[in-house]
């Protein structure tokens, strides 16, 4: 896994570094500040970042959001000793919170664990994007169905048969029969009488 480190101490940064090294991960940059690692963010295309969740120049969180804002980036805030990732703010993209100097025993699993949840996250998002388009073409079938049957004093399964045999003598898809009978009919209301 590609990596971007931000991390303001350099010796723990090192530490660290070499941790993600040895389990095979490769760090494409180690930044001081969440500046920086916000330019470098979309110029790297890391897979993941891992975080200190207080930087001299940023919040640790607040250059999470940041980074969101450029795409889509699983985060992992390393905490300083003392704080709790319970207490802080779900920051969006955050998909889990370490101590700040945590040994290769527990960022192994660690970084698989919030690789696996993103990847989950992501297969979800697509499932839920994949139900909303069909959803919006089942609307849209039905809109454009009614305004068959309107227009033509068809029952419901006629109107269906109509705007397949149409579909099909013009050679689309049903959705795009459909959105054409509704945009035809909102451009009919539209004119001025």
């Amino acid at each position: 896994m590609s990596l971007l480190l931000v991390h303001d101490q350099p010796e723990q940064a090192r530490l660290l570094q070499e941790a993600l090294e040895s389990l095979g991960h490769r760090v494409l940059a180690l930044c001081p500040s969440g500046q920086q690692a916000c330019g470098l963010r979309s110029r790297l295309q890391p897979d993941l970042a891992l975080i200190k969740d207080r930087l001299g120049d940023m919040d640790g969180l607040a250059a999470a959001r940041e980074m969101q804002r450029r795409g889509v980036l699983p985060v992992v805030v390393l905490l300083e000793p003392g704080r709790n990732g319970v207490c802080l703010n779900q920051a969006e993209g955050v998909y889990g919170y370490l101590p700040a100097s945590p040994g290769p025993e527990l960022l192994g699993p660690a970084l698989e664990l919030v690789w696996q949840r993103f990847q989950r996250v992501r297969s979800l998002e697509g499932q839920v994007a994949g139900l909303r388009q069909t959803l919006a073409e089942r609307k849209a079938i039905e809109r454009a169905k009614g305004i068959v049957m309107e227009q033509l004093g068809l029952g419901e399964t006629e109107a269906r048969a109509r705007l397949e045999q149409e579909a099909q003598r013009q050679g689309l898809s049903l959705v795009q029969m459909a959105e054409g009978v509704i945009t035809t009919r909102s451009l009919k209301e539209a004119q001025p009488k």
